[in-house]
């Protein structure tokens, strides 16, 4: 189960790093370092198409069971990524997405804020917020990033069950700088295969430990 798990985090996450991949291009003109990703080649961010996960692990079960769309599992993903690669984010956008190369300089202050993102009490750690979502699905275009914040207003299946949690802004700034966090029940389920904490009963995931 382990190796099966390993393996749709794997291509989940390289697919988030194709659509982040995108988005440097579009909006920077910054190549991707793989020659023969298909970025480039894409005219929307939507051509990036998800990889379609074979494996019997609790993640991939969740997605096919779900039926997320693009924007969906695209949000699911950017959420969950720290408890995976913690490294992942912040080797992306404080180096401007030279992900092997951390003597890059840091962005622009512009940049920045169009990243959002938080620290937390580590100063090391990106922690993504709804801001982090409108630019890695939607770059600097006004209207995709307009349409990447329907998921936040409209009902899905990551907001009817509790999946993700955008929490609140602070007074007077912007309404998605809140963090994106995902509950602690989904994180022990997609990572470890089950429950500890069994508050979703509702769920068909099967709750032993092997």
């Amino acid at each position: 189960m382990a190796d099966t798990q390993a393996s749709s985090f794997k291509e989940e996450i390289e697919w988030l790093k194709k659509v982040i991949d995108f988005q440097f291009f579009h909006s920077f003109n910054q190549r991707p370092p793989n020659k023969g990703s298909n970025v480039i080649q894409a005219k929307v961010v939507n051509d990036i198409l998800p990889p379609e996960l074979e494996g019997v692990d609790a993640y991939a079960k969740f997605l096919h069971e779900s039926a997320l769309s693009f924007d969906e599992r695209l949000l699911l993903i950017l959420a969950l990524v720290n408890h995976i690669d913690p490294v992942f984010l912040p080797a992306i956008f404080y180096n401007q997405g030279q992900h092997s190369k951390v003597e890059q300089r840091r962005p622009t202050l512009r940049q920045n804020l169009l990243f959002g993102g938080t620290t937390g009490t580590n100063p090391n750690w990106f922690i993504p917020t709804g801001l982090t979502f409108l630019f890695v699905r939607g770059g600097k275009d006004y209207g995709e990033r307009m349409e990447a914040q329907q998921v936040f207003a409209q009902s899905n299946v990551l907001s009817e069950k509790g999946v993700i949690l955008l929490e609140p802004h602070l007074k007077g700034e912007p309404t998605l700088s809140g963090r994106l966090t995902v509950m602690e029940s989904y994180i022990e389920l997609f990572t470890l295969g089950y429950m500890i904490n069994q508050e979703l009963n509702s769920l068909k995931y099967p709750k032993n430990r092997h």
